[in-house]
């Protein structure tokens, strides 16, 4: 397989980078939605919030990439895994106002659950995606 053009690489790029801020809305409403499930209303700017910084940690765990390690990397997203994990059991309370223990717990495994099936959802779509960018463009030269 030829290595990607540097033209693909910024396609690839901005697929993943419009993917993430798609996802970061569309976690904020689901975990409003789940919050009002257990009848309890955070508002979309505190479930926001929690669905930009829950991420952060997988975001920079990309720079790793850099070292050619591959024990490393899977090391340094291993730690950003239980990191972002950290930051959403810890975040749930303080930022979506949840004074109940029980709701706070709940509401704290829903979106844990849902954030690892929506991840793995967004790397299927981008993959289907890049896959069907760079097969027209491949194409099309």
């Amino acid at each position: 397989m030829p290595a990607l053009t540097p033209m693909q690489l910024i396609v690839s790029g901005v697929v993943f980078y419009v993917a993430q801020l798609a996802m970061v809305g569309y976690m904020a409403m689901l975990i409003q939605r789940m919050s009002l499930g257990r009848d309890h209303d955070p508002g979309y700017d505190s479930a926001y919030a929690l669905a930009a910084i829950a991420p952060v940690p997988l975001w920079l765990a990309s720079l790793s990439l850099l070292v050619p390690s591959i024990p490393f990397v899977v090391a340094v997203g291993a730690v950003a895994w239980v990191a972002s994990i950290m930051l959403i059991r810890h975040g749930v309370r303080p930022l979506l106002h949840i004074s109940d223990e029980k709701t706070a717990h709940y509401v704290a495994n829903v979106v844990t659950g849902a954030g690892i099936i929506d991840w793995i959802g967004l790397l299927v779509v981008c993959a289907m995606l890049l896959s069907i960018l760079l097969g027209v463009w491949t194409a099309m030269i």
